[in-house]
């Protein structure tokens, strides 16, 4: 399963991340920015994502 390093470097390879804002997002932990419930929209309503395959 892919890392969010490796996601960097992805980026970084793509040339959509360079400098000063790899450092960035080497250095902020993301996890900060996931909220603890996360909702999918359907059509008509929205439903919890629950588990981790979700």
């Amino acid at each position: 399963m892919p890392t969010y390093l490796d996601l960097v470097q992805s980026l970084t390879d793509r040339g959509l991340l360079t400098g000063r804002w790899r450092r960035v997002f080497e250095a902020v932990p993301r996890s900060g920015f996931v909220p603890v419930d996360v909702w999918r929209q359907l059509p008509d309503r929205r439903e919890p994502v629950v588990g981790t395959d979700a």
